[in-house]
C-alpha cells in the first residue's frame, strides 16, 4: 500500500521507505521460498521411495538439492538481522512517524 499510495506523499522520503521494505521483504521471500522447496523436495523423495524403484542417484542428487537450498536458506537468515536493522532504522522510524502519525489523530 505504501508503494501504490506514495504519490500522496514526498517522493525521495516514501521512496527511500519502500526501498528498504521491499530489500526486507525479499529476503524474507528468499527464506519461505527455499522452505517449501526443502520441504516440497523431501516429501517427493519419500513419496519415491515409498513407491520404490527409485535409483540411488536420483536421492543422492534430490539430497544435494536440499542441501544447496538449506545453504541459501541460511544465508537469507543471515541477512535478516542487516536487512531489519535497514528498515528499523531511526531515521526510516522518524520518517514513518512524520508522514503518518498526522494521519492516525484523525478520526473516521
Amino acid at each position: 500500500m505504501l508503494e501504490f499510495f506514495s504519490s500522496l506523499y514526498p517522493r525521495p522520503q516514501v521512496g527511500a521507505l519502500v526501498k528498504t521494505l521491499k530489500q526486507l521483504l525479499d529476503n524474507l521471500g528468499r527464506f519461505q521460498d527455499t522452505a517449501v522447496q526443502i520441504d516440497h523436495l523431501r516429501e517427493a523423495a519419500r513419496q519415491m521411495q515409498d513407491a520404490g524403484g527409485v535409483e540411488t542417484d536420483t536421492l543422492l542428487a534430490m539430497g544435494a538439492l536440499i542441501g544447496s537450498l538449506f545453504g541459501q536458506q541460511q544465508q537469507a537468515r543471515i541477512g535478516f538481522a542487516a536487512n531489519f536493522a535497514d528498515f528499523d532504522s531511526k531515521q526510516n522510524r522518524l520518517v514513518f512517524r512524520n508522514l503518518f502519525a498526522p494521519l492516525a489523530g484523525k478520526g473516521s
